[in-house]
């Protein structure tokens, strides 16, 4: 291994690319000034994040991915082990959401995001047409932190 970076490339499995995301979520956290509290043992979230007002927010970490059509990032709003699971309000608050093509992290309301899939627009359409999912676009500008 060279000093500064592997000489060849690193391919991550799943677990490890998640991995990668929620210390990237970690760390952005930290730096906006939240206090970002890890859980004992396996839970439905992720994370707690306690903001300004001493109030505790469950987070589940995801990584995002490119959709080009939509032009989105896009995550699972569920969890596969032995069987899909989705999330549910009553589980979690936020989902934060790692995109490594930008190096960004979202921060996004439970009720923003999809039953199944969540959605964040990097762009408005230039013709102003609607996305035609029948949801209003969210944009990934307006959940970035």
């Amino acid at each position: 291994m060279g000093l500064l970076h592997p000489k060849t490339k690193i391919t991550l499995n799943d677990s490890e690319v998640g991995v990668v995301g929620e210390q990237a979520v970690i760390a952005r956290l930290t730096a906006c000034g939240y206090v970002v509290l890890v859980p004992i043992g396996v839970q439905r979230f992720d994370l707690v994040i306690e903001d300004a007002e001493g109030k505790f927010w469950r987070i589940q970490c995801k990584v995002g991915r490119y959709h080009d059509k939509e032009n989105a990032v896009i995550w699972n709003c569920y969890t596969v082990h032995k069987t899909r699971r989705l999330y549910t309000a009553s589980e979690i608050d936020y989902y934060a959401v790692y995109f490594r093509d930008l190096e960004k992290v979202y921060l996004v309301p439970f009720n923003h995001a999809g039953a199944k899939v969540g959605y964040l627009r990097l762009a408005k359409k230039q013709d102003g047409r609607s996305w035609g999912n029948g949801r209003e676009a969210l944009f990934a500008e307006n959940y970035e932190i």
